[in-house]
């Protein structure tokens, strides 16, 4: 899968930011690492992003070329009502920590997670995508969001 860099400095990044989300604009992102680096040029974010090839890739459904994969049509109605809770946790926590969505987990890390059951790091750390830094930084929240949306309603 192909990957790409970038670097947004925190001073005069819209630039830089504009290019960055030109790029994604119709791409099927399947992962994102995204770093602060501080050093004596001073600091800036430095995003690895994993797209899926053109026409193509773990992202892709037939017929789909071009458009938005609609997970509607290829998760099971208990999987996909599973995903909408989990994107809308991942909304939630991207507003607060200031941050796009896709930084957090991307649509098919999610569907991922809703297709087997993942009640452990480990298991979290199985799906392509999701590296030590993710692990670290927002890990126990998505088991966490995962048992509450697994719960039976009250």
């Amino acid at each position: 899968m192909p990957y790409h860099h970038f670097k947004i400095p925190c001073d005069e990044g819209a630039a830089a930011e504009a290019e960055l989300n030109r790029f994604l604009a119709g791409k099927a992102v399947l992962a994102v690492d995204r770093h602060f680096v501080t050093d004596v040029r001073g600091a800036f974010w430095a995003y690895c992003v994993q797209v899926a090839p053109p026409g193509g890739g773990a992202a892709a459904v037939p017929g789909s070329a071009g458009k938005g994969v609609d997970y509607r049509d290829i998760l099971e109605p208990e999987e996909f009502a599973r995903y909408a809770k989990l994107r809308e946790w991942r909304k939630e926590r991207a507003h607060r920590d200031g941050c796009p969505p896709f930084a957090i987990l991307s649509n098919e890390q999610l569907a991922e997670i809703c297709r087997r059951p993942v009640v452990t790091l480990e298991e979290l750390g199985q799906i392509a995508g999701i590296g030590k830094g993710r692990l670290e930084r927002y890990g126990a929240a998505i088991l966490d969001a995962v048992k509450t949306m697994n719960e039976p309603a009250k």
